[in-house]
């Protein structure tokens, strides 16, 4: 048995390297050329399968660089991913890239750290892709509502507060959320 250590950083360092992506973009070609040589209902099932791996491959690469400053980089596997699937799942997305803001706001503790990577990331979205583009607003609601939830959790009512209104100031249809709504309520009546 083997236990490898790594310094920290550096599963960032390879998952964001251009090296990497193209590993797994090889990785990804060969076994398509695979797919090719199965029976035709496999083959055809399987063939559905190519945009979407290529899509993730491309928006995981995408974050791996806005978390690690590369924001040309960023841009770029953003456009691939977008060129790939123009009909991505926009919802999908949003939960993403607000889920790793805010798991980069904690590992920092620094939530304006978050709140700057959803921002980077969103700024770097293809103009084309205006559905996407438009859609930063609602990922940075998306992550208060999530730190707000965990704040009450922990019976932080200052937290609470300054998160449930960050999400509705972010997203006014925040304020369709009933539990949101609960933990604000609860939070300003235990000042």
């Amino acid at each position: 048995a083997c236990y490898r250590m790594r310094r920290p950083g550096r599963r960032l360092e390879i998952e964001s390297s251009a090296a990497f992506v193209a590993q797994n973009e090889l990785i990804l070609e060969r076994t398509f050329d695979l797919v090719e040589q199965l029976a035709a209902t496999q083959r055809a099932r399987l063939r559905r399968t190519k945009v979407p791996a290529y899509r993730e491959l491309w928006l995981r690469s995408a974050l791996y660089n806005a978390e690690a400053g590369d924001l040309t980089a960023t841009a770029a596997y953003l456009q691939r991913a977008w060129q790939i699937d123009p009909a991505m799942d926009v919802g999908a997305f949003v939960h993403t890239v607000a889920y790793t803001g805010l798991r980069l706001a904690a590992d920092k503790q620094d939530f304006a750290a978050g709140e700057r990577f959803v921002t980077n990331i969103f700024a770097q979205v293809p103009d084309q892709a205006i559905g996407l583009k438009t859609q930063g607003p609602k990922a940075l609601a998306e992550m208060h509502k999530a730190a707000a939830f965990a704040a009450a959790a922990k019976r932080d009512h200052v937290d609470t507060r300054q998160h449930v209104l960050a999400a509705i100031r972010n997203d006014l249809t925040s304020v369709r959320n009933r539990g949101l709504w609960v933990i604000g309520a609860k939070a300003v009546l235990r000042r």
